[in-house]
């Protein structure tokens, strides 16, 4: 396998992840709207927002190893053309941008599901017991 060759793989694998994530985000917010789900959400939701944070991170962090690989195994004495380099650091940006995107919307649904369910205590997790809590 070549340089070039193993360089496209590289974009291969840094647009799989990304769709992943965007896909995973899109996912973690039609699950929250699953009443089981959700409960189970917010028995730990400092949690699920860590492990959420934890996962966009990796995702990040392989997409710009993806990146790095590329751009050293391009690295050479050839000479890009000005307008491929930029819009090649484009799609780059744009990959982070979707990561950043998607991180954000799962963010932001399980931080609406946290305050609704402060509000509406009739959709938090029921006790231990299987018994609801009376409303005051």
């Amino acid at each position: 396998m070549g340089n070039e060759e193993l360089a496209k793989q590289l974009v291969t694998y840094a647009d799989a992840i990304t769709a992943f994530a965007f896909v995973q985000s899109a996912a973690f917010g039609f699950a929250l709207g699953q009443r089981e789900f959700r409960d189970s959400t917010l028995k730990a939701p400092y949690l699920v927002l860590g492990l959420l944070a934890l996962a966009y991170a990796f995702y990040t962090w392989f997409i710009f190893e993806c990146r790095r690989g590329v751009a050293a195994l391009l690295s050479g004495p050839t000479h890009m053309d000005p307008v491929l380099m930029e819009w090649t650091n484009r799609i780059w940006c744009y990959r982070f941008g979707i990561i950043g995107l998607a991180a954000f919307l799962s963010a932001i649904a399980m931080i609406l599901t946290m305050v609704g369910a402060h509000f509406d205590k009739d959709h938090a997790p029921s006790s231990p017991a299987g018994k609801s809590e009376p409303r005051s």
